[in-house]
């Protein structure tokens, strides 16, 4: 099953809406959840296609407060540019 990632800010809040299809967006934890309850096993989560046009950098100088920011600036672009969807995979035995 292959659907978009709700993890993804951008996806979540405004992609996601532009498919009059979607209905609800589903976390990967949820997704995960409802395969293995419906028997399957071995179930896998891949996070696909990361958003390439990112704006965000890290700071270039060699200032203090440089290194502070990287953890938040880590933290925000994975929420904006991290995978724009994801993949369950189970095995039925």
């Amino acid at each position: 099953l292959e659907t978009p990632n709700p993890e993804n800010l951008i996806v979540g809040a405004s992609d996601f809406y532009l498919d009059p299809s979607h209905m609800r967006p589903l976390p990967p934890a949820l997704l995960a959840f409802l395969v293995e309850a419906r028997g399957f096993c071995d179930v896998e989560t891949r996070l696909l296609h990361p958003r390439v046009d990112s704006n965000l950098r890290y700071p270039q100088d060699k200032s203090p407060w440089a290194a502070d920011l990287s953890p938040l600036v880590n933290l925000v672009s994975s929420r904006l540019c991290g995978p724009q969807d994801y993949a369950v995979i189970g095995r039925r035995l």
